[in-house]
């Protein structure tokens, strides 16, 4: 989990995201069709993200509202250090799971 810290952290110190209204995280080993994506995102105005899974956010492709990663960006600024979000490091044991267990 240490180096998905990482990247969400590099993310938002890029800022990128902030040009877009949805962010998406996609595996290496992935097939991804964004024009599909497109599609049904129009369904999910105001939402943070869209749960691709009924036990929570899982697999391969996750995806976020710009919004959404702004929260996560003031969850780091709350950390000591400003390289983690707190709330993931101080209450959430995530062990060997991915991002998905603290995003």
């Amino acid at each position: 989990s240490w180096i998905f810290i990482a990247v969400w952290e590099k993310v938002l110190e890029v800022g990128d995201y902030k040009k877009h209204q949805w962010v998406v995280k996609v595996d290496p080993d992935a097939v991804y069709f964004p024009d599909r994506l497109s599609r049904l995102l129009s369904k999910h105005d105001g939402a943070g993200y869209i749960n691709n899974c009924k036990y929570g956010m899982h697999g391969p492709i996750e995806v976020f509202s710009s919004r959404a990663i702004d929260t996560l960006g003031a969850d780091y600024k709350k950390s000591w250090d400003g390289k983690a979000p707190k709330t993931c490091v101080e209450k959430m044991h995530f062990g060997q799971w991915g991002e998905d267990m603290f995003i």
